[in-house]
């Protein structure tokens, strides 16, 4: 694999040659040269083993976790990957917002086998998870146990103070290894494992429809285990004006096996809307990406939110309010897609998935109201690939044509509440059930297949 590392040798192998060529191998400064010049490449060859190895281990882990879930999916029909997640994310939301109220935290026991006590008892705000990805899938003694890397940031209170945060940790959720779960009935709340409707937390840990209790023994997923595996303090100010080197722009993609026994798969279901991966790319990704990243720009937050899954849209808002709490502005010109390529497409009986790696350039700049430009630059292009994941349900009835149009009802959406509930069918529009929503944006060092 050509990496960014790997092109950085082969200049730096070209250099020592050129100058030892001039200046001579058997002169002091020939010998200095060449002493110095042997130890930058051998740095940088460390570096890029290291770099392989990980991402062998990381494909590596993707398979297996991969296999899992297939043994999942073949015991229980109902199970759906997106779904799983979601209720991951609400939970660590929920547990994070109720401490160290005890009422709040009663109501979220039902769902722990965890001692909750265990949780430092801090009041956090501002906590946005920016990933959550299954790292392990085991079952042992009757129990099914999925292991989830969270990464989140959040705003923590110690005395007077409050410290910005971004932790990395793993939850271990269990349940019955014989469970079958309810059918899927949306994203955004948490439901009965049982009947499936959702769960009223005026009588905890018993759903008032059906009377079933939320526990373990009848195939709720509860948390077993929690691990923070690091933490570290930001500086929002800073951080928002840091513009990094872009890693892996150059990189291959990372495209999954078979990847055309998958295009055969969501050619059969889409019904005749979308008849390739091509077509997906033009006429969905390519239309997401400009007019979310314009609209990001412009400051429009509610514009595209029928465009963008629940959690990801709060993600990009609390970004947006970000800049605005520091005075700050970011703005991207000249945005041009350049190139796309379907990297994966992944489906269940319900929901189904699709990756993008989309290429693009712009000039990208955060501007201060006061003193101008302070980070990035509206003179030197930004050359980058992101990794755009997209969801929609099987069977979806909606429009794709249109981005100004509710996906259910087809009238022009304009700016939507806070609600996300289109004013004129009342229904949820971002949450894939009646046409493709961006689900997740990943930066190629992250991405792993």
């Amino acid at each position: 694999m050509i990496t960014d590392k790997k092109v950085a040798l082969f200049f730096l192998g070209s250099i020592m040659i050129l100058l030892i060529f001039f200046v001579g191998i058997d002169s002091v400064y020939g010998g200095f040269i060449f002493v110095v010049l042997l130890l930058g490449v051998y740095v940088v060859m460390m570096e890029v083993e290291v770099d392989e190895k990980k991402l062998i281990g990381k494909k590596d882990l993707k398979r297996r976790v991969s296999t899992r879930l297939s043994v999942i999916k073949q015991k229980d029909d109902n199970f759906s990957l997106p779904i799983f997640l979601d209720y991951a994310q609400m939970l660590f939301l929920k547990t994070y917002y109720s401490c160290p109220d005890k009422e709040k935290v009663s109501k979220i026991k039902p769902f722990f086998s965890y001692d909750l006590k265990k949780l430092k008892q801090t009041v956090y705000s501002q906590v946005v998870v920016e990933k959550a990805e299954i790292t392990d899938i085991k079952s042992t003694g009757g129990k099914c146990n999925i292991a989830v890397n969270f990464s989140a940031y959040f705003a923590a209170k110690y005395k007077q103070d409050m410290f910005h945060c971004r932790a990395e940790e793993e939850w271990l959720f269990s349940r019955q290894a014989n469970a079958v779960s309810s059918v899927p009935n949306g994203f955004g709340v948490l439901r009965c494992s049982k009947c499936g409707r959702y769960l009223d937390f005026d009588n905890p840990g018993k759903c008032t429809h059906c009377g079933a209790e939320q526990n373990f023994e009848n195939g709720q997923w509860v948390v077993s285990d929690i691990k923070r595996k690091q933490i570290k303090r930001l500086f929002p100010e800073k951080e928002l004006i840091t513009y990094r080197p872009e890693k892996g722009t150059s990189d291959p993609s990372l495209i999954t096996d078979n990847i055309k026994t998958k295009e055969q798969d969501f050619f059969k279901i889409q019904n005749y809307k979308l008849m390739s991966f091509r077509d997906f790319e033009n006429r969905i990704a390519k239309e997401y990406f400009v007019k979310i990243y314009n609209n990001f720009s412009s400051g429009q937050w509610n514009s595209t939110r029928h465009l963008i899954y629940e959690n990801t849209w709060q993600n990009i808002k609390f970004m947006l309010s970000e800049y605005h709490r520091y005075g700050y502005k970011r703005i991207i010109d000249n945005l041009e897609v350049t190139k796309t390529e379907t990297v994966n497409y992944e489906k269940d009986n319900f929901y189904q998935t699709l990756t993008v790696r989309i290429f693009a350039e712009c000039y990208d700049y955060v501007v201060n109201y006061e003193t101008g430009i302070i980070g990035g630059s509206n003179r030197q292009k930004r050359y980058f690939s992101q990794y755009w994941t997209f969801l929609s349900c099987i069977g979806f009835t909606g429009k794709i044509t249109d981005t100004e149009l509710c996906p259910s009802c087809g009238k022009k959406v304009g700016d939507i509440d806070n609600s996300g509930i289109c004013p004129y069918c009342m229904n949820r529009v971002n949450d894939g059930n009646f046409s493709w929503v961006l689900y997740s944006i990943t930066e190629d060092e992250d991405y792993f297949g």
